[in-house]
């Protein structure tokens, strides 16, 4: 009790008796790098214990993991990559990053790819659009000069029949009135162009 006494009384021998802070970190560094693989491979297995298989006989019998157990742990690190990756593609579409890389250099096989769906989807459609409409209607000049008049519609009795066909032929008269459309605006274009290749240059 002496000691206790003078020990509170004295500052500097409690300080004393209090190990170094470089020891106390070394030695829990020492802790934790030994239960490191332990608990590594407790949190691997299910329920915290270690899953193995002894293959082969005798002394030498080598261990090897559980295919349960390696399944998991495929399954855990494929469900991982697959969150990075989503993880960065969201950074990159809320940073507005990703326009800079979405798309291919010229002469790559990416934007080879790129630019052959641009004229699938977007370009050659809109130049197919007048050849198409002037093919209907000359269709339809055919069939009208060899006799041949369009059907008139059935209307059918119910309200879902008769609903299908009214969508029917709604769907059926917006596209002759937009082929037609094509049509006419195919004309006012090349004659417009003809206008201005006619109108001389003036001085700016």
């Amino acid at each position: 009790f002496a000691q206790q006494d003078s020990a509170e009384l004295d500052p500097m021998a409690s300080a004393a008796m209090v190990p170094p802070s470089g020891v106390v970190r070394h030695e829990l560094v020492t802790s934790v790098s030994e239960a490191a693989p332990a608990v590594a491979e407790a949190v691997r297995q299910p329920g915290g214990t270690v899953a193995k298989r002894r293959r082969g006989t005798g002394n030498g019998a080598e261990v090897a993991e559980s295919p349960v157990a390696s399944r998991k742990s495929y399954f855990r690190a494929t469900t991982i990559s697959v969150a990075m990756l989503l993880g960065r593609l969201g950074r990159m579409l809320q940073s507005g990053a990703f326009i800079n890389h979405m798309w291919g250099d010229a002469g790559t096989l990416l934007g080879a790819v790129q630019m052959f769906l641009i004229r699938l989807f977007m370009i050659w459609p809109l130049k197919a659009a007048a050849p198409s409409a002037y093919a209907y209607w000359t269709w339809q000049l055919v069939n009208r000069l060899r006799g041949h008049s369009p059907a008139k519609t059935q209307w059918p009795h119910g309200i879902f029949p008769f609903m299908r066909a009214a969508l029917s032929w709604a769907g059926r008269e917006t596209l002759r009135a937009w082929l037609a459309s094509e049509a006419v605006f195919f004309l006012y274009y090349h004659f417009k162009h003809w206008q201005l290749e006619r109108r001389v240059a003036g001085a700016p």
